[in-house]
């Protein structure tokens, strides 16, 4: 092997183009077997500005044996081990010869193709241990792009000949965050990848070759191969780049740019992800990482926000995108980090980045910083997301209390809270710091649970809009195990604290009602009726299998000796009880209870007997402006606003639809919104009402009837009573002319109203 620790550029070239056919790595015979190896990277492209002077491309090679640190000499090759490289694909311009092995002629300048268009030398890698600048090239290979008599130094103990033996270095821990030691079973070999002297021009801004690795063993068999695509390009304009822009977080007037952190993450970040056509990486002709172009602009100005200050980094330190814990603070690793200069106003701001041909832009919002005593925590309101909730928790809970609580079942493993920090005046505290604290108690599994302890507290940064969301997960919940999420915010609440508690319940039966038929129906005298119940748990869930007791009563009283069995509720939590009263009964009341005694009330069904169904005649709309009241006759024209029909009803456009919270509104006082209450009055041909009669209201296109849970329906059932049918609260959700029809047996009557678009700028049909 040569010991030679300097050669001219054309020296190299010639001999250590040879690497080619065949890139030999022996080590002593006692060595350890390889197994496996490795490239740092698929793809490269390298940025050169010259096309007469080499760059070369730094490829980091791992070996991994089946060494025994104590039991074998640990190392990567053994003897005869060989790993060649050979060029198997070319640009379309260029003749690839994949055949056999490359052989350079003397003068090193003939066979003009692909396959002779590189060469490929050993070079020393980084000091062992430093796994932060993984892909640039060290000592072993400096180039000055002003000359083509370029050195290529070397230790003594590693000379560039070709072949990497037991004279040649080795190392571990190479990989960024790497545990490997000197006793472990892989190690890391370096080697340059340039074009060849007299053949530059020909391969600058060619197109990809493609370089196949293969390791076999020292009896020629297969251990493995990898591939690398590499293109060498004059400018970053021919790279082909692609560029991707990311940001994080809330961010806030005068918090400098900082994509470095010590805890779980970057809580506020601009990043920006270079590669090459491959998602490869792109390097400089020294092996430098390329620099991106920054820009930051308010959204409506014409001119730059910053100017100077602010950059995008990719060393591996306080200007790189991210943190030690995440592991993901890499050098050169082409994910840059933004950072500098702080934004002095509130605002949208764009952010661009350029490579070449390549552009990216993202958008921030820039909020005021959250001062003293600012946040509230009395004011700090919380929706809780689960499966299984009951309709009532999973409402917004917006009292001003410093805590708030909630209910899950066992059957439910995550659940996120979603919590509006406000100021003291009600306004939206953006950009506060808000610290959660998470204490768990009861029965549950510390690594079943998250987040928990000390490493679940985290601190949150409140969107523009006070927003900031927690996840809770437990994955085997059992009865009584709780959470609570205590919410600190320093500056922003002071001493006080807003507290969050989740507690997990068996769900059991919990109420019991008559679903079917409707109350105050009337029947035929002696005819058989039925009844159904529903039976739910706590959470609003229907429970199946429940036992249901009945108990009859009828007028006049009945004397009876038969035992009524118990019902037992099915996969829908319903159960039916069929009653045939005796001939001379007026009237019945039946009675239903959970048993054991579980539901908080035992609902009952009163029949009515009549020996002649009623049988409305006629039907007559009236309306109301309020939900909850309508006692004005519907006109034939319709419901607006005005009696003259010149103003339209404005359609309410701030209504979460999937939620019952509608329920709990049904007593909406505006008289000009879409939000109406309709009533039917039935009569019979005798001219009175047609009281226990059925009457089925069906909403048109873009109206809606609300149900019994406050949730929009298109058709209910009512029953007629004395002055018509009970308060029908309605709304539409499309504007235009909504009509709703009541039916009862063959007569009909309908009820329009006139809707608007509530916009300003009235962007929809009207």
């Amino acid at each position: 092997m040569s010991t030679k620790t300097t050669f001219k550029r054309i020296a190299l070239v010639t001999v250590a183009a040879l690497g080619f056919g065949g890139l030999t790595i022996v080590t002593p015979a006692s060595a350890a077997v390889a197994t496996s190896f490795s490239l740092n990277t698929s793809s490269m492209t390298v940025v050169s500005n010259n096309t007469t002077d080499s760059a070369g491309a730094l490829i980091r090679i791992k070996v991994t044996s089946d060494a025994t640190a104590g039991v074998q000499n640990v190392g990567s090759l053994s003897a005869d081990e060989t790993l060649t490289a050979k060029v198997t694909a070319g640009p379309s311009i260029r003749t690839t010869a994949t055949s056999s092995p490359l052989v350079i002629p003397a003068n090193g300048l003939a066979m003009n193709n692909a396959a002779n268009d590189l060469a490929m030398t050993e070079v020393k890698g980084q000091a062992s241990g430093t796994a932060t600048n993984w892909t640039s090239v060290a000592t072993g290979h400096t180039v000055d792009s002003t000359s083509i008599e370029d050195t290529v130094t070397a230790l003594t103990t590693a000379p560039f000949d070709g072949a990497i033996g037991a004279e040649n270095t080795s190392y571990t821990g190479q990989e960024p965050y790497a545990t490997d030691t000197a006793s472990s079973a892989s190690r890391y070999y370096y080697v340059s990848i340039m074009p060849r002297e007299g053949k530059i021009a020909s391969v600058v801004d060619s197109g990809v070759y493609t370089i196949t690795f293969t390791l076999t063993d020292k009896n020629g068999n297969l251990t493995g191969t990898q591939t690398l695509k590499i293109d060498f390009v004059s400018s970053k304009l021919t790279s082909g780049s692609t560029l991707s822009v990311e940001t994080g977080g809330v961010f806030t007037v005068g918090t400098a740019f900082t994509p470095t952190t010590s805890l779980a993450g970057p809580d506020t970040f601009v990043k920006a992800t270079l590669r090459n056509r491959d998602g490869g990486v792109i390097r400089g002709k020294a092996g430098a990482a390329e620099s991106l172009t920054f820009q930051l602009r308010e959204s409506l100005a014409t001119s730059d926000t910053l100017t100077s200050g602010v950059s995008f980094g990719d060393g591996g330190d306080a200007s790189d995108f991210g943190y030690t814990a995440g592991k993901n603070l890499i050098a050169n690793d082409g994910v840059y980090g933004l950072s500098g200069t702080a934004i002095g106003a509130t605002g949208t701001y764009t952010i661009t980045a350029k490579h070449g041909s390549a552009t990216s832009t993202a958008s921030i919002t820039v909020v005021a910083a959250t001062g003293s005593g600012t946040a509230s925590a009395n004011k700090t309101d919380v929706l809780v997301t689960a499966a299984g909730m009951s309709a009532t928790d999973s409402a917004i809970k917006t009292t001003d209390a410093a805590s708030n609580s909630w209910t899950l079942p066992t059957t439910t493993k995550t659940a996120t809270l979603k919590f509006y920090v406000q100021t003291s005046a009600g306004a939206a505290a953006g950009g506060a710091l808000i610290t959660v604290t998470p204490t768990w108690s009861g029965t549950y599994g510390t690594s079943l649970v998250s987040p928990i302890g000390t490493a679940g507290t985290t601190t949150y940064t409140t969107d523009a809009l006070g927003n900031f969301s927690v996840t809770v997960t437990n994955s085997a919940p059992v009865k009584n195990a709780s959470v609570s999420l205590a919410l600190t915010g320093g500056a922003a609440f002071g001493t006080a604290t807003h507290t969050a508690v989740l507690t997990w319940a068996e769900p059991t039966a919990t109420t019991i009602e008559v679903v079917d038929p409707l109350a105050g129906v009337h029947s035929l005298t002696g005819s058989t009726g039925s009844v159904t119940v529903l039976v739910k748990d706590q959470f609003g869930t229907p429970v199946s299998g429940q036992i249901v007791t009945v108990a009859t009563a009828q007028t006049p009283a009945v004397v009876s000796t038969t035992v009524i069995s118990p019902i037992t509720t099915g996969a829908a939590g319903t159960a039916t009880y069929s009653f045939t009263p005796a001939a001379a009964s007026t009237s019945a009341t039946v009675t239903f209870a959970c048993a054991p005694a579980a539901c908080s009330s035992s609902p009952s069904y009163a029949f009515t007997y009549k020996a002649t169904l009623p049988v409305a005649a006629t039907l007559t709309a009236y309306h109301g402006y309020d939900w909850g009241t309508a006692g004005v006759l519907t006109p034939a024209a319709g419901i607006y606003t005005t009696a003259d029909g010149s103003v339209k009803l404005a359609m309410v456009d701030n209504r979460n639809l999937s939620k019952p919270e509608l329920a709990a509104a049904t007593t909406d006082a505006s008289d000009t919104n879409d939000q109406i209450a309709l009533r039917f009055v039935g009569l019979t041909s005798a001219g009175v009402a047609a009281t226990g009669a059925l009457v089925t209201v069906t909403a048109g296109p873009g109206g809606h009837i609300l149900d019994v849970n406050g949730l929009p329906a298109k058709s209910r059932t009512y029953v007629l009573g004395s002055t018509g049918t009970a308060v029908i609260n309605v709304m539409a959700t499309s504007p235009g002319a909504i009509t709703w029809t009541a039916t009862s047996g063959a007569v009909t009557a309908t009820a329009s109203a006139w809707v608007s678009c509530h916009y300003v700028d009235n962007s929809c049909t009207s």
